[in-house]
């Protein structure tokens, strides 16, 4: 009886096993990739952007020769922490998101990324896009977008107190004079996170300096009381004097100055060309019609006085930049997929949602219904140079965040000599320390 019982049971369980592993193959291989992959990314969750990277996942798992499968996972304000704690662990995800320059600069440096030459086609990229995301020659992550600084204007402010576009920094402090004295806050700056404030002041070092005066200043090649930096210093003064930047900037956060903006309290708001979408959109996020549909324009920053970098010389950054971990579990799937999300496809998707493509893209100004997208695509097209975000090129989390964190100093009236003698003690200090590492 037992024997039977055992028999009985074995037959169940053959026919489990058999009907489990029955029908076709394609649904074997859906229950059982062969290869998994961890894609992490910062992208905001539920934003057009997240839906682009989602959709070029799901096609890569539909349709890769490799049976692989990503695992896509966005941590939006908590990504630099938890990459930094894996990164430590030695377990990198085997893709994951990254900023440019100094940002990536310790993963390649510790041998923890690869080098993306045979990964990639570099020959489709927009020229001079890699630079920023290359070291020793060699390609360690692929942008998806290029993101350009910009200084939004309102039209509609500017027309009715006859204010036109500014070429100079004069031109500019006059236009904050007259909107000041109207009792309109002239530029909208919410630097509580000090980044907003230290790319304007990164701006006007740009343009006294030229752009290599950041690495310069990062390896103590050039000590931050140099003249480029004193006179740039001296001009945000002169704005912050003039009372381009209203009160408590100090302690705004940047969607208070984007609020400020769209809402037609401030006539101007330097920040990232990834905003051109929402400020021009017809609507607001909780649909009420939106006041700035129309009316928002754009300018790069204005020249300085014998300034080394004129209105021709845009600071546009890489973004989105995709690294591949030492420890990836498919090479080869990852590069596909590298290919496919940079592909014509997935670029054209970015320019669709105001995205700026990585990629030479025939006709991309087409692939958007904004005019102020397509205009900027022109503008760059004639740029006689290029840099990426001053703070990433000096380390956002060292020199370059030091730097920014010396703008909340000139917010309140510092001397700008004084802030700039303290910046360069503080950046002595990072200099020292990566020296004994």
């Amino acid at each position: 009886m037992r024997r039977a019982v055992c028999a009985l049971l074995s037959l169940v369980l053959f026919a489990i096993v058999i009907g489990g592993c029955g029908g076709r193959p394609e649904e074997a291989k859906k229950a059982a990739p062969d290869v998994s992959l961890n894609l992490w990314g910062w992208i905001d969750s539920g934003s057009l952007e997240e839906r682009v990277v989602q959709e070029a996942v799901a096609d890569f798992n539909r349709s890769n020769p490799f049976h692989a499968q990503i695992d896509y996972q966005t941590f939006n304000d908590d990504f630099k922490i938890k990459i930094a704690t894996e990164a430590a662990a030695n377990n990198l995800p085997d893709l994951f998101f990254s900023w440019e320059e100094g940002f990536l600069a310790p993963f390649v440096r510790s041998g923890m990324v690869l080098p993306l030459d045979d990964m990639i086609d570099q020959t489709r990229f927009i020229p001079g896009i890699l630079d920023h995301v290359s070291f020793d020659g060699h390609v360690y992550a692929m942008p998806l977008v290029r993101t350009a600084e910009v200084v939004y204007y309102n039209r509609a402010l500017f027309e009715k107190y006859h204010i036109t576009v500014p070429s100079t920094t004069d031109e500019l402090i006059a236009a904050v004079r007259t909107l000041r004295a109207a009792g309109v806050t002239p530029i909208a700056l919410g630097n509580k996170d000090v980044w907003p404030g230290g790319l304007l002041l990164g701006t006007l070092v740009y343009r006294h300096g030229g752009g290599a005066v950041f690495r310069k200043a990062a390896d103590g090649d050039v000590p931050f009381t140099a003249k480029p930096f004193i006179d740039a210093a001296a001009d945000f003064k002169r704005l912050v004097d003039a009372g381009a930047f209203g009160r408590n900037t100090n302690s705004a956060d940047m969607d208070t100055a984007r609020r400020q903006f769209m809402e037609g309290k401030a006539a101007m708001w330097v920040m990232g060309s990834w905003e051109l979408d929402d400020l021009n959109a017809d609507q607001l996020p909780d649909g009420k019609p939106n006041p700035l549909h129309g009316h928002v324009g754009f300018f790069n920053w204005p020249e300085v006085s014998d300034g080394a970098a004129g209105r021709e010389a845009w600071i546009v950054s890489p973004d989105f930049n995709i690294a591949v971990s030492r420890n990836v579990r498919s090479k080869e799937a990852a590069a596909y997929f590298l290919k496919l999300i940079s592909s014509p496809k997935y670029q054209g998707e970015m320019v669709r949602i105001s995205h700026l493509p990585a990629t030479v893209l025939r006709e991309a100004s087409k692939s958007t219904d904004s005019p102020l997208v397509s205009e900027l695509m022109r503008q760059l097209g004639s740029a006689k140079d290029t840099i990426t975000f001053p703070d990433r090129i000096m380390g956002q989390t060292t020199i370059g965040g030091a730097m920014n964190a010396s703008v909340q100093e000139l917010l309140i009236g510092r001397d700008p000599k004084e802030t700039m003698k303290r910046l360069e003690e503080r950046a002595s200090e990072y200099r020292s320390e990566s020296a004994g590492r």
